[in-house]
């Protein structure tokens, strides 16, 4: 085989390892999320909206950050940004929370070229020497065990939540909720790196068929920010 080909051999084993090392770290870079939605939205939006941090989120740069990501979805689908809640038919509010990071272990197995299994091998060799340079063919097979190798990495239960209330029809002492979202999502990523693939998958198809759950499957790299 050579210097040569094991060189070779020994780089094909050691990026394929990486990329299904990366591959399996990263849900192979996709997002599944589950989308419920309650609505009484038209199919095509009208009117302005104010989206109102809680609380919590004041002065935050990462609600800043989902709220202005949340806008051009909602200007995409007809409706008006404004600043004044005096302004707004709608306010919109938005929530959202990790629970449960677990921490998930095992092993991966590496078959075939990069890890094991049977391979065949046959070639042909010239001996010199003192008798002259024999020539001869060999063949024969191999079998060699997969390689395992371990991983560590964090699960982690996402979930967004978007209300819009329609501010004409609500009273100081009564809100009139005209749109209900929740995204639920699960991986290994954290919130904040998969917060636009929620938000893409809350707009999916908005404002949605009424009370109906579907999945939506997003790649990460097309995901807005």
């Amino acid at each position: 085989m050579g210097l040569r080909g094991e060189w070779d051999g020994s780089v094909r084993y050691a990026l394929s390892t990486l990329m299904i090392l990366a591959c399996l770290l990263a849900g192979c870079q996709q997002v599944h999320s589950n989308v419920t939605r309650l609505s009484e939205m038209p199919a095509v939006g009208h009117g302005t909206f104010v989206i109102v941090p809680l609380k919590a989120q004041e002065g935050s740069l990462e609600f800043q950050t989902y709220a202005a990501n949340t806008a051009r979805h909602l200007q995409q689908h007809g409706y008006q940004l404004v600043m004044d809640t005096r302004q707004a038919d709608f306010a919109v509010f938005l929530a959202y929370t990790v629970h449960n990071p677990q921490s998930v272990s095992g092993v991966m197995s590496l078959y075939g070229q990069i890890g094991g299994g049977y391979n065949r091998e046959s070639g042909s060799f010239t001996m010199s020497g003192a008798y002259g340079s024999p020539y001869g063919t060999y063949s024969g097979s191999t079998c060699t065990a997969p390689t395992y190798i371990p991983y560590s990495r964090y699960h982690y239960t996402r979930v967004l939540l978007m209300n819009m209330v329609d501010l004409h029809k609500s009273t100081p002492t009564q809100l009139h909720t005209s749109f209900e979202g929740r995204v639920i999502s699960s991986g290994s990523h954290r919130f904040e790196v998969v917060a636009g693939c929620l938000i893409d998958a809350m707009f999916d198809g908005f404002p949605g068929s009424n009370g109906e759950t579907k999945m939506v499957q997003i790649s990460l790299d097309s995901c807005s920010k």
